[in-house]
């Protein structure tokens, strides 16, 4: 309304505006009087600026909605790196730190057990591989996917640029500022455009760093080792060259894959799958992205005479929780027991409840201090966009898939810990987990 004020008066009046990213001589200005005044300055389009700024910022930085809180928690929450590290655990190339110092790959020092002096060699090679390997995976979850605007300096290497200055912003003005005749047609316009940047503009980008940029790193790192590997003359019954040179065109493919990812879906539909398939798809997801620790959860619906569904967003809900349970166990794979339950309770929520054994020896009292003020907080919305955060355990970003990807979080969450098995509780609205409604 402010700005449809400005643009009638300003037809018949120049009206100067303060624009911040300009500077300005005020006292040249004013001595003008009736003088046109700066096109960049003219208080119109400082008026349709800053409802472009703040539709740009929701599309972005919406903690309910926005792109940033969809990169976190469906890429970078874990997601990204397990599957590119993944690439090279399932060749057993990786192995993981000891507080500052990665450990020796136990694997090939097996196969190099007669041969003391070429193993304390390959053992050098095969730390600082698992080191620049994970250094370079990091870079690019907490680096390249991430959004750089005019105002994110820090996000330099960001490949979701949404840049514009006064130049691009007042041509688009000039070219639409006929159409912005209300507030729904002023702000579709704008979002499209946004829209229409990430799908053609940004796509391309992507596409070109997972297929040529990204790789050729990989490549170094791995071409670097072959060639140390090689001037060990090792044993011919060994097969890491071979496996690493595999690895080059495994990761390849991978970033073929993963660039897939990054395809906007503008359709609003929301396909809805049985629950079993969404818990069977989570549990493949997850263990394909944990190599090293196969999963084989046991499902129980408790409700046969219900047929639970649920949207396919729920995927990722689920895969958090799994994760979870691997990274804060500390049981190894071949140790752990997992269950999911559900049941209705109380004729009005599903309750899914994932089970599973933890180390008796280990203190948990620091994760039930967590999950206590997860429980305290559950029905506090008031910061939810710190679900973009990464690390911790994830629930910020579970809480956040329910509100608004699912629209099917209740009011109720509950956790316990008996002797040396960790439960979770998530409960589901009967009448949105049931397609008996």
């Amino acid at each position: 309304m402010r700005f449809k004020e400005i643009e009638n008066f300003s037809e018949s009046k120049a009206i100067i505006g303060f624009n911040p990213s300009k500077t300005k001589d005020w006292d040249a200005a004013l001595s003008q009087g009736e003088e046109q005044s700066e096109t960049y300055n003219s208080a119109d389009y400082l008026a349709f600026k800053s409802i472009y700024l703040e539709s740009r910022n929701n599309f972005l930085y919406s903690k309910e909605y926005g792109l940033d809180s969809c990169l976190s928690t469906r890429i970078r929450h874990g997601a990204l790196k397990n599957h590119l590290r993944s690439v090279f655990e399932k060749l057993d190339l990786l192995t993981s730190k000891y507080k500052d110092r990665y450990k020796d790959n136990e694997i090939w020092g097996a196969q190099l057990n007669y041969f003391p002096e070429i193993n304390h060699q390959v053992q050098f090679v095969l730390r600082k591989f698992s080191r620049e390997i994970d250094e370079f995976t990091t870079y690019i979850v907490d680096h390249l996917i991430q959004i750089q605007t005019e105002r994110t300096a820090e996000n330099k290497d960001g490949l979701f640029a949404f840049f514009t200055n006064d130049e691009v912003l007042f041509e688009y003005y000039r070219k639409y500022k006929q159409l912005f005749t209300s507030i729904d047609a002023t702000i579709d316009l704008i979002l499209s455009s946004l829209t229409n940047h990430t799908l053609l503009e940004l796509q391309g980008k992507i596409d070109k760093h997972f297929s040529k940029v990204i790789p050729k790193k990989y490549h170094e790192i791995i071409d670097e080792a072959i060639q140390s590997l090689r001037e060990l003359n090792l044993p011919s019954q060994c097969q890491l060259l071979p496996f690493l040179i595999k690895s080059n065109t495994d990761i390849q493919n991978e970033l073929i894959s993963v660039s897939d990812w990054f395809y906007l879906n503008t359709t609003n539909s929301t396909s809805l799958l049985s629950i079993k398939t969404i818990v069977e798809a989570t549990v493949e997801l997850t263990n394909q992205i944990n190599p090293n620790y196969i999963i084989t959860p046991q499902i129980n619906i408790n409700c046969d005479d219900i047929e639970l569904t649920g949207s396919s967003s729920l995927l990722f809900v689920f895969n958090i929780l799994l994760n979870n349970i691997i990274q804060h166990s500390h049981l190894g794979p071949d140790k752990i027991n997992i269950t999911i339950d559900f049941d209705l309770v109380e004729e009005k929520y599903i309750r899914v409840t994932t089970s599973n054994n933890v180390s008796k020896s280990h203190d948990f009292s620091p994760n039930l201090c967590k999950l206590t003020k997860i429980k305290e907080l559950w029905n506090d919305h008031s910061n939810i966009d710190r679900s973009n955060k990464e690390g911790e355990s994830g629930f910020d970003k579970i809480k956040r898939i329910l509100l608004y990807e699912t629209y099917s979080k209740s009011d109720r969450f509950d956790f316990y810990l008996d002797k040396d098995t960790m439960s979770i509780m998530l409960f589901f609205p009967y009448e949105q987990f049931s397609s008996n409604d």
